[in-house]
C-alpha cells in the first residue's frame, strides 16, 4: 500500500514513469506473497486502495489552478 501510494504521484506528474511504477509494484507484490507475509488478497487490496487514494489526493493536489 505504501509502495502505491508513494508511486502514484509520480505517475501523475511524469506520466513516462507508469510501466516503470507498475514494475516495481508487482515485484514488492511477489516478493509479499512469496515469502510467506502477506496473502495474495491482502497485496491487491492494498495496492488498490493506496493507489486510488493516492490518485485521488495527488489529482486534487497537483492540478494546476
Amino acid at each position: 500500500m505504501t509502495l502505491s501510494a508513494s508511486l502514484m504521484p509520480i505517475v501523475h506528474v511524469l506520466p513516462g514513469t507508469d510501466l516503470f511504477c507498475v514494475g516495481l509494484v508487482s515485484i514488492m507484490a511477489w516478493a509479499r506473497v512469496a515469502s510467506a507475509h502477506h496473502y495474495p488478497s491482502d497485496v491487491c487490496v492494498g495496492a488498490f486502495l493506496g493507489g486510488g487514494l493516492s490518485y485521488i489526493a495527488s489529482a486534487y493536489l497537483l492540478s494546476p489552478l
